[in-house]
């Protein structure tokens, strides 16, 4: 009796609620035959029960676990590839991998590699498969390596094979940013139709998925914080090679980080107890920091960031990439073209660039023919140093000599007509014949950049001649019918048509508008 008395309350207390205030959802009073709910609204009162609980529910949940391992593990063994081969077959494939790995960085993490197979990681993560990755390498060391010389090559390909890169090991976060920034400016530098004949994939795809790599990378490398040069290098690459193409205020602003990080590790200055290989490295990442600056204020009409009175770090040493090493105790200067002749000419102009581009408000400054002074001295230094070196047939060498002759007239006409204010003189009319002859000569050497097909692999780094373009327009306003003018009207055709998909932020930014004025007026 004590035993049903103890056991009626409890299973009154459990009771649950019927189901016609369940469906209702409202609060049942769990009497019993019939709830005072459904006394109230005459419905037939339905007792709840409880689903009847299950043994042994953990057994066949794991059951249920183990066959979804087993059907993965059947998938991920149709993915590596060795499925299905004789068992000759696989061991020679083995045998083969084992070898190719000694050359080869491998892209899956080697705790993840046991499990995973190799083509079924890449698909997840996006990553270039190792054929894919030497074709990367190829191009940048041809495209970009050439012409915008951040690195040291042989100790980059040694890192790409594999190796470590300034004493962090290859998987490092840093080195992580440079491999992505690398892959991203590869792909950048080719057109959209090698792009797909080497890949199969567009660009555009290719160059969204890297960014992604890289963005990801930045973030795990901890960017802002930084002091390891190999993040600082991997974000100049991808910075430098995505100004064509993203026209946002992307670049531009990261220009700005990627400078301020660099005078917090001390790159502006140069440290007498480092290694020869040291100093050289940190002297090329410095200027081209610089030169990334110059690109960022001439691409947007603004002044640029560096002060460069305050820079002690010597510019690079003109050599070859052969000439020195991590064990070398001095590094030869060398004449004539080589592996730093085309960076170097970049770093002098850039120079200069930042120089005539600073606003001046002393009364007692530099005069436009002084500036011009120096544009002209820049040129008489490009021919004696570079110029006079270059072989026609070579057409490397006519593509830094094409350059170099843009960069002479974009510092004239810069010298003469200026960005920024100045108020130490007065610069010639925009509508004298003078004015206008400078923007032709520069919109025509720019084309010339243009004209050889050879040279399509190391254009992706040229930059839009939007200030000689207005400056045409502006004296075409005043300056008909005459030859000069008839000259400089089928160059502002040609640019104005080219350079509009071009300029930052495109056709609707705030530099293209007043083009667009200048145009219709003219």
């Amino acid at each position: 009796m004590e035993s049903s008395g103890a056991g009626t309350p409890q299973q009154q207390h459990t009771r649950l609620a019927c189901q016609a205030c369940q469906r209702r959802k409202i609060k049942c009073d769990r009497l019993s035959p019939c709830c005072g709910q459904c006394q109230r609204s005459n419905l037939s009162c339905t007792q709840s029960t409880r689903k009847a609980r299950t043994r042994h529910v953990k057994r066949a949940g794991d059951s249920e676990l183990r066959n979804r391992i087993a059907k993965l593990e059947s998938l991920v063994e149709s993915l590596s590839g060795d499925a299905g081969l004789p068992q000759d077959e696989a061991t020679r494939r083995e045998d083969e991998e084992a070898e190719t790995s000694v050359n080869t960085a491998s892209i899956v993490p080697s705790a993840l590699g046991k499990y995973i197979g190799s083509d079924f990681w890449q698909s997840l993560t996006g990553e270039p498969s190792p054929q894919m990755a030497r074709e990367l390498h190829e191009i940048y060391h041809r495209n970009v390596d050439t012409v915008f010389k951040a690195t040291h090559r042989p100790t980059i390909k040694a890192f790409l094979e594999g190796g470590s890169y300034l004493g962090l090991p290859h998987e490092a976060p840093a080195n992580r940013v440079l491999q992505a920034a690398i892959w991203f400016a590869a792909v950048s530098a080719i057109q959209d139709q090698e792009c797909v004949a080497r890949f199969g994939i567009p660009k555009s795809d290719l160059q969204s998925q890297f960014r992604r790599h890289v963005d990801v990378a930045l973030s795990q490398a901890d960017f802002i914080n930084t002091n390891d040069l190999a993040t600082v290098t991997g974000a100049v690459i991808y910075v430098a090679s995505s100004r064509m193409s993203d026209l946002s205020r992307r670049a531009w602003t990261l220009t700005g980080l990627i400078i301020r990080i660099a005078y917090g590790i001390g790159l502006h200055r140069e440290i007498p107890t480092h290694t020869p290989y040291t100093k050289e490295v940190r002297r090329r990442i410095w200027h081209t920091i610089l030169v990334l600056d110059t690109f960022a204020s001439v691409d947007r009409g603004t002044q640029p960031l560096c002060d460069t009175d305050s820079t002690v770090t010597p510019c690079p040493t003109l050599c070859n990439d052969e000439d020195f090493d991590e064990n070398s105790t001095s590094i030869p200067t060398r004449t004539g073209i080589c592996d730093m002749t085309f960076t170097l000419m970049c770093h002098s102009a850039a120079s200069l660039t930042m120089r005539l581009s600073l606003s001046e408000t002393s009364p007692t400054g530099e005069t436009w023919q002084q500036r011009l002074e120096l544009a002209q001295k820049l040129s008489k230094d490009f021919h004696q140093n570079y110029f006079r070196y270059c072989d026609p047939a070579d057409p490397f060498h006519r593509f830094l000599h094409a350059v170099g002759r843009t960069m002479i007239s974009s510092a004239i006409l810069r010298a003469v007509r200026p960005l920024q204010r100045h108020v130490s003189s007065i610069p010639p009319r925009v509508d004298s014949s003078f004015v206008l002859q400078l923007a032709v000569n520069a919109m025509r050497d720019s084309e010339a950049v243009k004209d050889d097909p050879e040279a399509e692999g190391w254009r992706w780094m040229v930059w839009v001649q939007w200030h000689a373009l207005g400056v045409s327009l502006a004296g075409l306003c005043s300056i008909r019918d005459t030859e000069l003018a008839g000259q400089a009207w089928e160059l502002v055709e040609r640019a104005y048509e080219l350079n509009g998909g071009h300029v930052a932020d495109t056709r609707s930014g705030m530099l293209w508008r007043p083009i667009e004025k200048l145009y219709r007026k003219a």
